[in-house]
């Protein structure tokens, strides 16, 4: 039984959609590093 490429390609898709909403949800970021 052969695996359809469309198949992985859109599960692979899905799944960096998914983990990249994951990372936009952020309340606070720094910026910067070093002395101020």
């Amino acid at each position: 039984m052969a695996i359809n490429e469309v198949v992985i390609s859109k599960a692979i898709i899905d799944r960096f959609s998914q983990k990249f909403m994951e990372y936009t949800e952020v309340d606070t970021a720094i910026v910067g590093a070093g002395p101020s």
